[in-house]
């Protein structure tokens, strides 16, 4: 009974907790030119939106697929548990407090949106998206 008391104050982590085999953080940027007065076109890229890529590795393709992706957000908390030896991404997706782990993440910058572009090899309708939870 004494321990059932301790355990109900005791602070819990309730957060939907998922790990994948790597998850890639990609700033994709936009190319954007100006025209100078001698007439050349002076080019310069803009970011345009970061993405957080959560990856799995499919043994018959012999590569990493794209199971879920989120827009990063200011609220995004990137972390490195030396315990764990896990990295860590947690965020408010909605009302759900979320931590994703993994122990390979990547960042990467491209010109085009990686995530798009993957769809017409591995469908969205094949991904499992990040789980439901339910509070």
């Amino acid at each position: 009974m004494i321990l059932l008391a301790i355990l109900s104050i005791l602070p819990h982590d309730t957060a939907a907790r998922e790990r994948f085999e790597q998850i890639e953080i990609q700033q994709a940027y936009s190319w954007c030119g100006s025209e100078r007065e001698n007439g050349d076109i002076d080019y310069n890229l803009r970011l345009t939106f970061t993405q957080i890529l959560f990856r799995r590795w499919d043994y018959e393709r012999g590569e990493h697929v794209i199971e879920a992706w989120r827009m990063a957000k200011p609220g995004m908390v990137y972390g490195y548990s030396h315990a764990k030896q896990v990295h860590e991404i947690r965020w408010f997706d909605g009302e759900i407090e979320r931590v994703v782990e993994t122990r390979s993440l990547v960042h990467s910058a491209a010109d085009f949106d990686s995530e798009v572009q993957e769809r017409s090899t591995y469908p969205r309708e094949w991904r499992r998206d990040l789980r439901r939870h339910t509070k």
